[in-house]
């Protein structure tokens, strides 16, 4: 089991600051297979 516990994630852009997570509490079995899908530059990587 792979455990998130408050993780958060924001990004700047020209029109501010974007936060896509917020306090994130959670938790993935490791048998899971999991996509992030997301414009290019939009900090999948980063996350």
């Amino acid at each position: 089991m792979i455990l998130f516990d408050d993780v958060s994630k924001s990004y700047r852009t020209a029109l501010g600051l974007k936060r896509i997570l917020h306090g994130f509490d959670g938790g993935l079995p490791t048998d899971m297979n999991l996509g992030i899908l997301g414009r290019n530059g939009s900090g999948k990587t980063a996350l």
